[in-house]
């Protein structure tokens, strides 16, 4: 069965009532964005500000972790809201929504002849790899099968993604894709999973002799003048992850959006065939999901009459870039939810905001309420805790390593200093060094690609002390918690991830000074 990492219900996708003689604007258009978009006030482009305010609102209101909200209407930007502590400069991990970008970059090399089609067998890109478990069916596999998720290599995605974890826990990621047994026939049964996307960038980097990341940069990005990415290698640092790890702003992610608006072209120049947007947009496989979802060449399909045309890119913990070219529509989200229906949260889904083909009565109040909305929501901040002095334990554990057992070598250190200040250090094959304060409050670093993120921490206890690790550009939002024994030698550490609601507990001893 197809799985999926984020539920968008139903509901998100309601039938909309638009005037009975409404003239829809059209789709195509000479405007193409260039470093900023043209703004508009929502009720030009049929759109109900008040709805919007709302919607602003409940997601401060209910703590509902997301970092950005855009909508664009006839290519004009309605709705460009940003949750502290995220920005428009910010790059964001794309998590699952990555997969569609990698479906661009696979129609690209189609339409420049790097590969000859979708049909080509994927095997015919590996003639240098000892396969194992080689059969029929797996020589039988093509790209189709890649982009459609069916190419029958064995996946266990129905207790977790224990086949994609498997994978990324193997020094050779490659090698051990291709060589899983078949568990279908190729092109029977679509199975969810991370490994055939993967597969995808590999063919591409074969095919190409570039990266994903490079290819992309060359034939997708520079054209949409997009520089600002970042994508994660394979441990040999040789292949981009393919289904995940994109980092892109939301103005960008939405120019993506743009050039898929307009079949393809931008400024004059088909970036991409609009033949190869078309298939790729279609239902590939249909009723999947929950059963009015459809799936094309990595990109979800609606399969609701509501919504005719409907087509989005979906990521874990709430990346979404949604198009519905009858709309003339664009709505870019990211953020760090939990996986679970987003109908557990939201009460909002787009016929709120959508309210007609044909502009609407100018709103002066509705347009107030939408600003004050805006400057909450980067208003809205961890209140700092009032500290007057560190606990006892604090000197004793200060600059001592703390081995984790069963954590594969992982260490972790504090180092308190004076004026609340605090050096936090997580010790792997890597050193992640943080420097931030104990009163709670946030400090923002650039990890690695220059990726942002935010911490903070502060004493909840005498001998406990949280950690709030919004990891932004990773998708990842740890809390964690370290609790001390008397004699500072032994500690306690719970570790909640909170974008995929998982958690981890850990006994660790001391074993060393910093």
């Amino acid at each position: 069965m197809l799985r999926f990492y984020l539920i968008l219900v139903l509901s998100l996708f309601s039938p909309i009532g638009l005037a009975a003689n409404a003239v829809n604007f059209k789709t195509q258009s000479n405007y193409f964005p260039s470093e900023t978009w043209r703004i508009s006030t929502p009720e030009k482009q049929g759109i109900d500000s008040v709805s919007l305010a709302k919607t602003i609102n409940e997601i401060i209101d209910k703590h509902l972790d997301i970092h950005s909200l855009l909508i664009i209407r006839n290519g004009y930007m309605v709705l460009d809201a940003y949750f502290y502590p995220f920005t428009p400069n910010t790059k964001h991990d794309l998590a699952s929504a990555t997969k569609s970008v990698t479906s661009a970059l696979i129609g690209i090399a189609i339409d420049k002849r790097f590969i000859k089609n979708t049909k080509e067998k994927m095997l015919d890109f590996f003639l240098d790899e000892q396969i194992q478990n080689l059969t029929k069916e797996k020589a039988a596999i093509t790209i189709q099968d890649l982009l459609t998720m069916r190419s029958g290599l064995h996946c266990d995605d129905i207790h977790g993604d224990i086949t994609s974890n498997q994978m990324q826990s193997n020094p050779n990621w490659l090698a051990f894709e291709l060589n899983l047994p078949m568990d279908y026939q190729p092109g029977t049964f679509a199975s969810y999973n991370n490994e055939g996307v993967y597969l995808l960038s590999v063919i591409l980097s074969k095919a190409t002799n570039l990266s994903a990341l490079n290819f992309a940069q060359k034939y997708l990005f520079a054209p949409l003048g997009v520089a600002d990415v970042a994508w994660s290698y394979d441990p040999q640092n040789r292949y981009s992850f393919g289904w995940s790890e994109l980092r892109m702003t939301p103005h960008d992610m939405a120019k993506f959006a743009y050039l898929y608006l307009h079949n393809g072209v931008w400024r004059g120049k088909q970036v991409i065939s609009s033949q190869w947007i078309k298939d790729s947009t279609q239902p590939q496989v249909k009723n999947v999901g929950h059963g009015k979802d459809n799936y094309g060449y990595l990109w979800w399909v609606s399969g609701d009459p509501s919504t005719p045309g409907l087509y989005s890119a979906r990521g874990r913990g709430g990346q979404v870039i949604i198009i519905w070219p009858e709309k003339n529509l664009i709505v870019v989200m990211t953020g760090a939810t939990k996986v679970d229906p987003f109908g557990n949260y939201f009460s909002w889904n787009i016929s709120d905001w959508l309210k007609s083909d044909k502009p609407l009565a100018a709103n002066q109040k509705g347009n107030q309420l939408l600003k004050a909305a805006l400057v909450k929501a980067q208003a809205i901040k961890p209140q700092p805790v009032k500290t007057n002095r560190a606990p006892k334990i604090a000197k004793l554990i200060s600059g001592k390593i703390f081995a984790l057992q069963g954590a594969k070598g992982n260490k972790i250190s504090l180092t308190f200093l004076p004026d609340n200040k605090v050096i936090y250090k997580e010790i792997s094959q890597v050193e992640n060094e943080f420097h931030f304060n104990t009163k709670n409050i946030p400090q923002k670093y650039q990890g690695r690609f220059c990726i942002p993120g935010v911490i903070s921490g502060y004493w909840s206890g005498d001998n406990t002390f949280i950690i709030d690790n919004n990891e932004i550009g990773n998708n990842r939002d740890y809390h964690i918690e370290i609790a001390f024994n008397e004699n500072g030698k032994e500690v306690l550490v719970r570790i909640q991830e909170k974008t995929d609601n998982s958690q981890e507990m850990f006994k660790a001893y001391v074993i060393d000074n910093v």
